[in-house]
């Protein structure tokens, strides 16, 4: 990870690639984020809860799965990701949307109604049509594995531990999950 922002209680598995000016913001519980996700530019991952939540005092774990790619300027609420999820450039998934496995949320499509999106759904066009995608959407891993050897070159990494309380690895090597207390 380089120059990203990160707040509150985060933990990211083995693999992830944050790049810079990516936010990933815990505001109102933690944010538990699996094994090979790519996180591009401008995307905001945020834990924060709606009105009901807060009146209630509850904490809400953000779960993230693995190999899900997050691509420049989407927005991702949602409580519950699952694994091999595609959200597109400036896409937005609202706080009750459930996104199960190997979906993919298109450009600049919004989804906010309380929903649990089938597996390997997709979401396109203007009026956020609807199909089923015959196969899953390629993993993020090829280009993590490229992105881990060209962007030290250019940017100034950030490695995490246990007890940092800044930014996590672009590229993290470690085999257990680790976790990253922000600011």
């Amino acid at each position: 990870m380089c120059d990203a922002e990160l707040k509150g209680e985060i933990s990211m598995g083995s693999k992830c690639f944050v790049h810079p000016k990516a936010r990933i913001i815990a505001l109102d519980g933690p944010i538990v984020i699996g094994d090979g996700n790519l996180i591009e530019e401008q995307t905001l991952i945020i834990n924060e809860a709606d009105p009901s939540e807060k009146a209630s005092g509850e904490r809400t774990v953000m779960q993230i799965g693995n190999n899900n790619f997050f691509e420049i300027g989407s927005t991702v609420k949602s409580k519950k990701v699952g694994d091999n999820n595609v959200f597109e450039c400036k896409s937005f998934v609202g706080r009750h949307v459930e996104v199960t496995q190997g979906c993919t949320v298109g450009s600049l499509c919004s989804v906010t109604c309380r929903d649990r999106l089938a597996e390997n759904s997709i979401i396109y066009g203007q009026e956020r049509l609807r199909r089923i995608a015959a196969e899953k959407p390629q993993n993020p891993a090829a280009v993590i594995e490229y992105l881990s050897h060209v962007a030290p070159k250019f940017h100034n990494m950030k490695k995490t531990s246990k007890s940092s309380s800044s930014a996590a690895s672009s590229a993290n090597q470690q085999p257990a999950p680790t976790a990253a207390k922000a600011q």
